[in-house]
């Protein structure tokens, strides 16, 4: 399977507002601060595992990502709030 994620921040760390279970909403682009991908053999079960990291980078983080195999795919999101 393969995974890959985009580490992101809104300008200015403005914060991060979820619309639905899917989407991010906004007032400006998301300024794009780091990726990760990898490919990952499911165990015998058929589950494959892709810890999520921010980097080390801190405060209002947004993780966007995808999980492929094949011709299918599947979304994924997951949010860092800064202190």
């Amino acid at each position: 399977m393969f995974f890959q994620s985009l580490i992101g921040r809104t300008p200015q760390d403005q914060p991060i507002v979820w619309v639905g279970e899917a989407g991010i909403s906004q007032t400006g682009m998301p300024v794009i601060i780091g990726k990760t991908q990898a490919t990952v053999q499911s165990d015998a079960n058929g589950l494959a595992g892709f810890p999520l990291s921010t980097g080390g980078i801190s405060g209002d983080v947004a993780i966007l990502g995808s999980a492929s195999i094949g011709n299918a795919s599947v979304q994924f999101a997951a949010q860092e709030l800064g202190p």
